[in-house]
């Protein structure tokens, strides 16, 4: 897996994560590790942008499937020193609570 650490201005952190596994996901461990640096040379350099907007070039730098693991990763990442920083939980940001859960299950494709 590859771990990703974004640390705010403010000193707010965040954590993600994208599970490598290349005979699932179109990332291997080296393509992975590559493109999830230049995403965080990306935010090193980058302004201040609203989180849609910086989710959106995240998505430009790290496009479609073939970079769908990592780039989660790095949302997750940024989106958790976002609601670390505002002081709001995931549930609230996106929503708010509910007494019920849609979910998907992955049935695994191998022994």
């Amino acid at each position: 897996n590859v771990a990703t650490r974004v640390e705010l201005s403010n000193g707010a952190v965040g954590w993600g994560e994208a599970p490598i596994l290349p005979f699932v996901t179109a990332e291997d461990q080296h393509t992975a590790m590559v493109k999830a640096s230049e995403a965080c040379d990306f935010l090193l350099k980058c302004p201040a942008l609203t989180l849609g907007s910086m989710l959106g070039k995240i998505g430009d730098i790290l496009p479609g499937h073939q970079f769908a693991s990592v780039r989660a990763g790095v949302e997750m990442a940024v989106i958790d020193a976002v609601t670390n920083s505002i002081r709001v939980p995931w549930w609230r940001l996106f929503g708010g609570g509910s007494n019920t859960i849609t979910t998907d299950i992955t049935i695994l494709i191998v022994s």
